[in-house]
């Protein structure tokens, strides 16, 4: 794991987002922006349950994870508060987040979810939730395959970290 730390603004044309480098997406199974596409693929092989790493990714010193029960309505008004004063839908941070604690709850638990999925990031000392990681089953066809699979959802961290981002190192 390592943390990387991105300040770039977003180019506003193609030729701008060529010249530019993408330290992030660089290291995920992405195209990249000049690539062609040829076929359509898996990326990588489903994998099976005992190949799938089962202990959590180590957090930086003075945070850990909590697996969030969003039944309890003080958990999520604190998760909802989270996304709302801290989670904005655009680069100049003019569109805020702001569903429904029940929207929400329905969101996140839609047939087949699982509670391990919503996993929150807290601050050791205090206990205040300033991450949140989901996800949702997803059932997709791709061309003529049917895929089950999960779609993560988000993740988002209070503003004065939010220029760190952690991300598994390949």
């Amino acid at each position: 794991m390592e943390i990387l730390s991105f300040q770039q603004k977003p180019a506003k044309t193609t030729e701008e987002a060529l010249q530019k480098q993408y330290q992030f997406w660089s290291t995920q199974p992405v195209p990249k922006m000049d690539e062609k596409i040829t076929s359509n693929e898996a990326i990588e092989p489903d994998k099976k349950i005992p190949e799938i790493r089962q202990e959590p990714y180590t957090l930086p010193q003075g945070f850990h994870w909590d697996t969030l029960n969003l039944d309890d309505p003080l958990v999520l008004k604190e998760l909802y508060t989270l996304l709302n004063e801290n989670y904005v839908e655009d680069d100049d941070c003019l569109f805020r987040f702001d569903y429904p604690a029940e929207f929400l709850k329905w969101a996140l638990q839609p047939p087949g979810w699982l509670k391990e999925w919503h996993c929150g990031v807290r601050v050791t000392k205090s206990g205040r939730l300033v991450g949140f990681i989901s996800a949702v089953p997803a059932h997709m066809k791709i061309y003529d395959q049917l895929i089950f699979g999960k779609n993560d959802t988000n993740f988002c961290k209070l503003n004065p970290v939010k220029g760190m981002l952690i991300v598994e190192a390949s």
